[in-house]
């Protein structure tokens, strides 16, 4: 029968979802994370029933899918917190909308913007932002002082944030 298939998944999936839901939330520890989560998995569970063998194991089978999609999950949700770090590293106070943190796009839009400094104020940015050298050690590095380190740091972060600024709320008339 064309339907068997469909309302076994059903049946197996009614009898184990409040505890997938249980797992799903331990894992995250937020009800709709845990939920989204969920949802997931039961996508996962449609498109791979055909390749489960024993129903029997059906439980261990679905815990195990919504164990990966609660990883996939904390996975997109670090991506996520490591974007909204490069932004805040490079741009302290910068208070961006969340979509578009959360977005791989600022990200890309960032690094661009950062490629587009002058070399100098690009140097200094990224000892000091993404190799996380101290003002000394950069200085060092680039063969001039501290204050001179400093100085062009600040002028690599006002670009970035009249960039972000103009992108956010459209362009600034005034220079900084």
């Amino acid at each position: 029968m064309p339907g068997e298939p469909w309302r076994e998944l059903d049946e197996l999936v009614r009898e184990h979802l409040d505890e997938g839901l249980r797992l799903a939330l331990r894992l995250c520890g937020r009800r709709d994370d845990a939920e989204d989560i969920l949802q997931e998995a039961l996508l996962r569970v449609v498109q791979a029933f055909h390749t489960l063998r024993d129903t029997a194991r059906f439980r261990l089978w679905f815990l195990r899918i919504v164990l990966s999609a609660a990883r996939d999950w904390q996975r997109r949700k670090q991506r996520r917190r490591e974007q909204t770090g490069l932004v805040e590293a490079v741009i302290p106070g910068a208070e961006p909308s969340r979509p578009l943190i959360e977005s791989s796009e600022l990200q890309r839009k960032l690094l661009a913007w950062i490629d587009r400094l002058p070399a100098r104020q690009r140097e200094a940015l990224v000892l000091t932002c993404f190799a996380r050298l101290t003002a000394r050690e950069a200085a060092e590095v680039m063969e001039t002082n501290e204050q001179n380190v400093r100085t062009l740091v600040c002028q690599a972060r006002a670009k970035l944030k009249r960039w972000l600024d103009a992108e956010l709320n459209g362009p600034v008339d005034h220079e900084c």
